[in-house]
């Protein structure tokens, strides 16, 4: 099985043959915290289930309640749906949806707006490495961003070490992801930018940032750097560069020995732009 988790939506594909809710209890708590009014389960990419596998559901459902939230089933393909109605009891306490729009609404979420019209377009996407350097690419995204009504998106990439399941818990690594991501949200809105943010959990930081930009059809992606960048931060940064179909600009801050000296500002993509100092 994999899963995805953007914000209160937790997407399955693949297989769910036997119950994992032990293994994603501890991120969805984790979610929970920031969405404490509950969780949707987007089942829209489930291929196989178990009855076995349909106890995930059952004991989520449970324990979500527990904790005064809900969780809502949705996009369900009939296949699953005949495999669910076989649990006792499931159902009949499950709130199924037949999209994901009707089941934030069913939380009072509001439904995302139509993305590359209006205040959409124009986007900026800051990838956050979780560096010291965050900063910085925050800090040129906003001198990049000169319509106040289009979005500077702050996407922190949080790496999930490929002999872990996508959604292992990492409570301490998405607590200093939100950590980061309030503070550099407040830095956006010191600018009169307006920031959307969002965690992706990833194996291929790249290559999600790539596509997380094209979805929103982004005029520029920015990357900060740490003087000393580890090489995996490094192939991050030039396999942006070499794949994106925007502008994008990488700032690498100056070693202590040349903080006078003129920090180096690559740019492809779209088109090239000029140099920005943080």
């Amino acid at each position: 099985m994999i899963v995805e988790i953007r914000d209160e939506v937790v997407a399955l594909s693949g297989a769910l043959t036997r119950n994992q809710w032990r293994t994603l209890e501890s991120a969805v708590k984790v979610r929970l915290k920031h969405h404490p009014g509950g969780i949707v389960v987007d089942c829209g990419g489930l291929q196989v289930l178990t009855p076995e596998g349909a106890k995930t559901f059952r004991d989520a459902a449970e324990q979500i309640a527990r904790s005064d939230a809900r969780i809502v089933v949705s996009n369900v393909p009939p296949e699953i749906m005949r495999v669910l109605r076989q649990v006792p009891n499931l159902c009949s306490h499950l709130p199924i949806a037949e999209t994901v729009a009707e089941a934030r609404a069913s939380l009072g979420l509001k439904t995302q707006p139509p993305r590359n019209v209006g205040e959409g377009s124009g986007s900026v996407v800051v990838g956050l490495l979780g560096t010291e350097a965050d900063p910085h690419a925050v800090a040129v995204a906003c001198r990049l961003q000169q319509n106040p009504g289009a979005p500077v998106h702050l996407v922190y990439l949080l790496v999930v070490p490929r002999n872990l399941p996508l959604l292992s818990p990492l409570a301490r690594e998405e607590e200093e992801a939100q950590r980061t991501l309030e503070r550099l949200d407040a830095a956006v809105r010191a600018k009169r930018r307006l920031p959307v943010r969002r965690v992706e959990r990833t194996r291929d930081p790249a290559a999600r940032l790539l596509e997380v930009s094209g979805e929103i059809s982004a005029i520029a992606i920015v990357l900060a750097l740490p003087p000393e960048a580890p090489e995996a931060l490094t192939e991050i940064a030039n396999t942006v560069l070499a794949r994106a179909s925007c502008d994008v600009v990488v700032n690498r801050l100056p070693s202590p020995q040349a903080a006078t000296e003129a920090v180096p500002v690559l740019a492809a993509g779209g088109g090239a732009r000029g140099g920005a100092r943080a």
